[in-house]
């Protein structure tokens, strides 16, 4: 019941947030218009929205402190912008926030330190979609997912034309043990750099099943709630909840086929934009799973998603009304 009531809270705060700003915060960016860090999530966004006004304030004045630079985007335009670290060694990295913790994680509630690799948990992921995508490092590049939420892209409730109650914002993760966790739940297979969902579905090298198919996963789920990174902040509708996630070799910060999951049995809740709460099994259809999940075929292109159910409620504008 916690679970569910806080993944109705920070939905919640989107529907404030959108009111305030006439549109919804960016997957990765800031408050729409200002502070355009490219890298901070929706999670961060809505702070003053879940009475955490002092935290924001906290990353407001750190980020007025850091060093202006400019540059020029993909257009050949100049913008400008602060320098700074999302997950950098300062006291905003050090929070804990109850409503963004699921209370049957049994790591969540591990307290935020600079030498725990424990910082500023938590286990709500926003919806990249039924896709993978590359995020640029750049100061302002913009990025579209299938979902609502791209970088330093503002979408209103009028873009999910499938219909709010239709389109998944956020979903489970569970957090990361360390930097380098090899668990289904919380961890990444960095050793399989594939567009096969199948592939990354199959990739399980114990009999039961808890640990992807190669060890060294370079990992941070859950950890840094103010970094909209893919790798940490994101799940992706392909695979059916606690499926391994996929990653590119550094983290999964791009191309990552990013899996919901947790220790709930059976599967994981999920907020739709209108905010109700559906539990999504294991066993959700997922459609065609040997369909290439890279952005080329996903990214400016509508139609119907590849991967069932769980696909179609993934994407924000796929002409479908598939609902779980």
């Amino acid at each position: 019941m916690q679970c569910t009531n806080h993944l109705k809270q920070i939905t919640l705060s989107l529907h404030n947030y959108h009111d305030i700003n006439n549109g919804l915060p960016a997957g990765q960016g800031g408050i729409m218009g200002v502070w355009n860090m490219s890298h901070l999530s929706p999670l961060w966004a809505v702070l003053p929205f879940i009475e955490q006004p002092q935290l924001f304030d906290v990353w407001k004045n750190y980020i007025d402190s850091c060093a202006e630079f400019s540059a020029t985007d993909a257009n050949g335009t100049t913008v400008y912008g602060r320098s700074f670290s999302a997950d950098g060694g300062f006291e905003g990295n050090y929070s804990y926030i109850s409503t963004y913790i699921c209370p049957s994680d049994p790591n969540g509630h591990a307290e935020a330190g600079w030498n725990s690799n424990m910082k500023s948990r938590f286990n709500y992921a926003w919806c990249g979609g039924d896709c993978c995508v590359w995020l640029p490092t750049g100061p302002n590049g913009q990025v579209r997912t299938r979902g609502v939420f791209g970088r330093n892209l503002y979408d209103s409730f009028a873009a999910a034309t499938d219909g709010t109650s239709n389109t998944v914002v956020y979903s489970e993760r569970c957090g990361s043990i360390g930097w380098y966790d090899d668990h289904v739940r919380g961890g990444m297979n960095n050793q399989i750099y594939t567009w096969n969902p199948k592939l990354c579905k199959e990739a399980f090298k114990t009999g039961d099943r808890s640990l992807v198919a190669e060890s060294g996963a370079k990992q941070f789920a859950g950890q840094w709630f103010a970094n909209g990174f893919w790798g940490n902040s994101t799940f992706t509708t392909i695979l059916p909840p606690n499926s391994p996630s996929c990653g590119d070799g550094d983290g999964g910060e791009n191309y990552s086929i990013t899996t919901a999951n947790s220790f709930h049995t059976g599967g994981v809740n999920a907020a739709a934009l209108d905010g109700h709460i559906s539990f999504i099994s294991e066993t959700i259809d997922c459609g065609d799973l040997t369909h290439a999940a890279n952005q080329e075929y996903v990214r400016d292109v509508g139609g119907e998603s590849p991967y069932g159910v769980w696909g179609a409620f993934g994407s924000k504008d796929g002409g479908e009304s598939k609902t779980p």
